[in-house]
């Protein structure tokens, strides 16, 4: 169970504490102003992100016994294939799947592996998003292949752990999704 801290005000918390206009004024001047739109590529990547964070968050609630082990063998592990495949797709170039996992191989390690490979897309996406790196060059097959690599290493880590065959996982879920389009 979480420990809980008290209230912002029993804690010292305030808006001064906190910077919000301070912060607010960056966020108008600095943030917001300086983000470009970017190619269809580029927000696939950035949506595939959002999805990596969700199943990450899903395998958080696992460990801590507020989610079923089962929306882990059903989504969690077949929708990191999937992922990983996606983000191979995305490349211009062949790449290889090292497959290189934070950690020796547990739950733990391959919740490591998928925080990484949410970094990974981040630090791909954010700097291109304000503009200083050129997108004009296509998404970066190197940054790619480790963000496949990390999502490929998780998923087969948790097919390992909860005894099923990754391909047929993944196969079952896409037809699943695709059939309830």
């Amino acid at each position: 169970m979480a420990e809980t801290f008290g209230s912002a005000a029993e804690r010292g918390v305030t808006d001064a504490t906190l910077l919000l206009a301070e912060t607010e004024k960056f966020y108008l001047e600095e943030f917001k102003s300086a983000y470009v739109e970017l190619p269809a590529d580029w927000q696939t990547l950035r949506h595939i992100g959002a999805h990596v964070a969700k199943a990450g968050l899903k395998l958080v609630e696992y460990r801590t016994g507020s989610r079923p082990v089962y929306d882990i063998v059903e989504q969690v592990i077949p929708d990191l294939a999937i992922y990983r495949s996606m983000i191979i797709n995305l490349s211009r170039e062949e790449l290889e799947l090292p497959g290189e996992l934070v950690g020796g191989g547990c739950e733990d390690d391959a919740l490591a592996s998928i925080l990484a490979a949410q970094g990974l897309i981040a630090s791909v996406i954010e700097p291109a998003e304000h503009g200083p790196r050129s997108v004009a060059a296509g998404l970066p097959p190197g940054e790619l292949e480790k963000i496949a690599g990390k999502l490929h290493a998780a998923a087969t880590v948790l097919a390992e752990t909860h005894d099923i065959d990754l391909t047929e996982a993944q196969r079952i879920r896409m037809d699943g999704l695709l059939t309830d389009l």
